[in-house]
């Protein structure tokens, strides 16, 4: 929490244990942010039936803003990889982008995206999202050159 430049990277966020009514995510950005940037990780939410995301930000405790997220594996299989809501206040979710993730579909889609209440949506650009994923070390993305080379289907265009 808080308004200090934050790097996540690198990091390999698995096995997820947690009570029958836990919910849980691989990381939460949840308000009062600013300046954060989630970079290079492999992030499988394999806690069915209770886990929510691999990645989620909301604006639960305050105002969220300059978030990047990129170039990262997001998978959850119970739910969406993808959370991003900004329903919880009427603070504002602003300059947040999600790029160049591979990002595996959940139970329920690949994204769970809601507006604030000034209608500020993230930006999405050239995610790769599959039906049934590589394994993160055949995953076209090798999580140092940064780019995905081979992508699947982009963001935006037809869904497999």
């Amino acid at each position: 929490e808080g308004n200090v430049a934050t790097r996540i990277e690198g990091n390999y966020i698995h096995g997820f244990k947690g009570s029958a009514s836990a919910h849980f995510d691989g990381i939460q950005i949840f308000g009062g942010n600013s300046n954060v940037e989630v970079v290079h990780n492999t992030i499988i939410n394999d806690g069915s039936p209770n886990g929510v995301s691999a990645v989620f930000v909301a604006n639960t405790f305050g105002a969220v803003d300059d978030v990047n997220i990129h170039d990262n594996y997001l998978s959850s299989p119970g739910n969406y990889p993808i959370y991003n809501l900004g329903s919880y206040t009427a603070s504002p979710i602003t300059n947040v982008t999600w790029a160049n993730n591979y990002v595996v579909k959940g139970h329920y889609g690949y994204e769970y995206i809601r507006a604030d209440s000034q209608g500020h949506m993230p930006a999405m650009t050239n995610n790769t999202m599959v039906t049934d994923g590589l394994s993160p070390d055949k995953a076209p993305d090798n999580y140092t050159s940064g780019s995905i080379s081979a992508p699947r289907s982009k963001l935006g265009s037809t869904r497999q």
